[in-house]
This record gives C-alpha cells, sequence and structure tokens, in this order.
C-alpha cells in the first residue's frame, strides 16, 4: 500500500489565512456562526472546547485555533 499523505498542517494553514483575510485575527460567535453555515447553538457548542480571549470586552476565538477545528472535524 503507498502512503497517503493528507496534508493536514498544510490544510490548516490555507484555512488560516482564509478566515485571517476574512476576519482578522480574531472571530466572534457570529462570524463562525456565518463561517460554518450553522445556528448560533451549533456554533456555540463548536467552540465551547476553543480557548477564548477577551481583548475589547467581547468573547473572540482566535483564528488559529478555528481553523484547526474545522479542519480537524473535517478530516475525521
Amino acid at each position: 500500500m503507498p502512503r497517503v499523505n493528507l496534508n493536514v498542517n498544510s490544510a490548516v494553514k490555507d484555512r488560516q489565512k482564509l478566515l485571517y483575510d476574512r476576519y482578522g485575527g480574531f472571530m466572534t460567535i457570529a462570524e463562525i456562526m456565518r463561517e460554518l453555515g450553522v445556528s448560533r447553538n451549533t456554533a456555540i457548542r463548536f467552540a465551547a472546547q476553543l480557548p477564548c480571549y477577551y481583548p475589547t470586552g467581547v468573547r473572540r476565538y482566535d483564528i488559529r485555533d478555528v481553523a484547526k477545528a474545522i479542519e480537524t472535524r473535517r478530516n475525521q
């Protein structure tokens, strides 16, 4: 059997670049909803396992964490 290379790291980096171009360095729940195309409750459950930050007093999620979560769930 030949070895299969899924290029997970390059997929995560591509997703990070895409998210950075769209949203900057951090995302809100509303932006996660828009990116995933899901309801607010589903976006909250998705983001519940991600570390959150409060740079402006509003809960935000780092795009690197979001990109990694999207790609790892996509490859399962």
